[in-house]
């Protein structure tokens, strides 16, 4: 058992009854950009679906207790990602399906950001555009629908996993 990850997903699920799923792993381009304590930036339309829907969580820094979770939920608010300081990111979903997708783009996003920035000073979409990219493509029902494709690779690749 992970009491850390028992301690936040249950916060999370507490504090956001829209929340059917809450994805979280130690994805190492996501692990490191929460490391840089800050949010993605709108470079690409991908990373525009996160736009002004991501919460940045430095503290608490280490989920030790339901108190310091309840903290974490609760900085989290209404936004669909957590990117947690030293951590990783956390994703939010209204199924598994979604919350799994939004966990996968995310992860890319955060390995596009850290390359980009390593070639030098990205260029970022419009408030305007950013806001629309993530009202278009950021619908539940688009994340969903994203996870499908995936879906069908992985039950193609390892068709015992539904034995």
């Amino acid at each position: 058992m992970n009491p850390v990850g028992l301690l936040l997903h249950t916060a999370l699920h507490r504090a956001r009854p829209d929340v059917a799923a809450v994805c979280h792993a130690h994805a190492p381009a996501a692990s490191t950009w929460a490391s840089l304590e800050r949010p993605l930036d709108p470079i690409t339309q991908d990373a525009c679906v996160f736009f002004e829907r991501q919460a940045l969580i430095r503290a608490p820094r280490l989920v030790r207790d339901a108190e310091a979770a309840a903290r974490f939920a609760e900085a989290l608010g209404d936004r669909r990602v957590a990117i947690h300081t030293g951590h990783g990111v956390f994703t939010t979903g209204s199924s598994v399906d979604e919350a799994a997708w939004w966990f996968v783009l995310m992860d890319r996003c955060c390995d596009d950001q850290l390359r980009a920035e390593a070639a030098g000073t990205p260029t970022q979409y419009s408030v305007e555009d950013a806001r629309w990219l993530a009202s278009t493509l950021g619908s539940s029902k688009f994340g969903w629908l994203s996870f499908q494709t995936l879906w069908d690779d992985i039950v193609k690749s390892d068709p015992d996993l539904l034995d």
